[in-house]
Order: structure tokens, then C-alpha cells, then sequence
């Protein structure tokens, strides 16, 4: 997703830019539009368990994107039974080309609103080839606003969930310098479905005459469905009977 780079520098608060992310990373093509914004549903329940925070917190949130303009408006629909639904949420439409960077969507299952606020910086600061940047922890001190020993606890936290890496690097006398941090690109796993046609054709036709003789001898005799468990084939090539019947 694409994050704009001033969130970075408007919402210091880790829970504000938790919460900005997560509207901004719902943003998509088929997203609903008025006149002011994109509209969003969700639940302060649903903010809450991402930020790893209460509800009053989210509420208190909300208010503060409210009051600097990424929030519109924001209202709650009443459900058939009576009850009140979901927040539905007018975003205001930020344009990204002018300065953006690329976050992790993982980082809203496995990060606290903290550790989120850094990888977010992280996130900014990578370039080049392999992602990486070798700020120091005085730049990132300066950056973030925190002490050293808090930036160095949240980077082990980022290490131990595999979003990024560290290298200590020596200089030439045997000193340790600034370190390098590698930003993990996470890319999910996709299944391949690879069949010809002929493959699919033989599957549906299987599928379709599996009361046929031939193919129930087939069937017992590839899953070995006897009493005895034991082939009955009776000497003849049992793959001959699917391929007849595919003839």
C-alpha cells in the first residue's frame, strides 16, 4: 500500500498514524465516493485489536484525525434490529504522487501501534537496490523523538517478526560504525494452477462417469479400496482401463 510521506510528519502519535495507515490502506478502486472523500466502514472493536489499544483510545484517536482534516465526517447507520452499526468514516482523498512510500500490510496483524511508527520510518528512509539505509540512531532519535535505548528495543521487536535486518558493519580499524537495516519486501504465496486442457478435460470426465464400471475398477484399484487391502488386478495392466475409457 501506499502511504503519503507527510503522515509521517503530521501524525506523531503512534496510534494516529496506525489508524491513518489503516483508513489510507482501505482505499481502493471500488472504494464508494461522495462529494468530500472516499467512505469507509469498520469497527472501533476492529481499530482497537489492530492498534493493540482500547476503544477509548481509538475514540480519542478518531477525534484528533478529525480535528486535522483526515476524517470529514464520520456517522453510524442504525442495523434492521434497532442496534447501531459499524463507524462509516468520509476520508479525504490525498494525492500520492507528489511523495509516497510503500508499507507492509503484515505490519497491522504483527506490530504494536510503537514498533509500527518506527517501521513506518523504516519504511521512508529505504531506497536503493535492496532497501536498505544506514541511519544512525542519533538521525533516528532525531527523527522519531525517542530515546535511544526505545528505538533499539523496537528494532529487535521489527527483527524478531522478520520485517527488517540489521548488519553491524567494522571500519577499518575494528570499530563498530553505523548499522545497515534491510527492509523485508513480504510477498505472499500464490498458488499456480498449471493444467492443460487435456488434463482438465480427463478430470471432469471422471468426475462425471464415476458410477461407470470401468472407472469404479479404476478407482478401487488406484486408492486400493478392498477388503483385504490388497490389488486386483489379476494380471492385467489396471492403467489400461482409465485409458480405454478415455478413448
Amino acid at each position: 500500500m501506499l502511504i503519503p510521506n507527510f503522515f509521517l510528519e503530521r501524525y506523531k502519535n503512534p496510534v494516529d498514524l496506525m489508524i491513518a495507515c489503516k483508513l489510507q490502506s482501505m482505499i481502493g478502486s471500488f472504494t464508494k465516493r461522495n462529494s468530500k472523500g472516499y467512505e469507509l466502514s469498520i469497527k472501533e472493536q476492529t481499530l482497537a485489536k489492530i492498534c493493540g489499544c482500547s476503544i477509548a483510545t481509538v475514540r480519542r484517536s478518531v477525534s484528533r484525525l478529525h480535528e486535522e482534516g483526515l476524517i470529514i465526517s464520520m456517522h453510524r447507520r442504525h442495523r434492521s434490529d434497532g442496534l447501531l452499526g459499524a463507524y462509516i468514516y468520509t476520508i479525504k482523498d490525498f494525492n500520492c504522487t507528489n511523495g509516497f512510500f510503500a508499507l507492509n500490510k503484515r505490519a497491522f496483524a504483527d506490530l504494536t501501534a510503537k514498533a509500527f511508527y518506527l517501521y513506518a520510518w523504516f519504511c521512508r528512509l529505504k531506497g536503493g537496490k535492496y532497501n536498505s539505509f544506514y541511519q544512525s540512531l542519533n538521525d533516528l532519535s532525531r527523527l522519531t523523538g525517542w530515546s535511544k535505548s526505545k528505538i533499539c528495543s523496537m528494532v529487535n521487536e521489527l527483527i524478531s517478526k522478520g520485517l527488517i535486518l540489521k548488519q553491524r558493519k567494522r571500519t577499518k580499524s575494528g570499530d563498530y560504525t553505523d548499522n545497515t537495516y534491510f527492509v523485508v519486501v513480504y510477498i505472499p504465496n500464490k498458488k499456480i494452477y498449471k493444467k492443460s486442457h487435456r488434463l482438465a478435460k480427463t478430470v471432469t470426465q471422471m468426475n462425471r462417469s464415476e458410477t461407470h464400471p470401468k472407472v469404479s475398477a479404476y478407482n478401487n484399484i488406484y486408492n486400493n479400496n478392498t477388503k483385504r487391502g490388497e490389488c486386483l488386478c489379476d494380471n492385467v495392466n489396471y492403467m489400461c482401463i482409465f485409458s480405454k475409457h478415455l478413448e
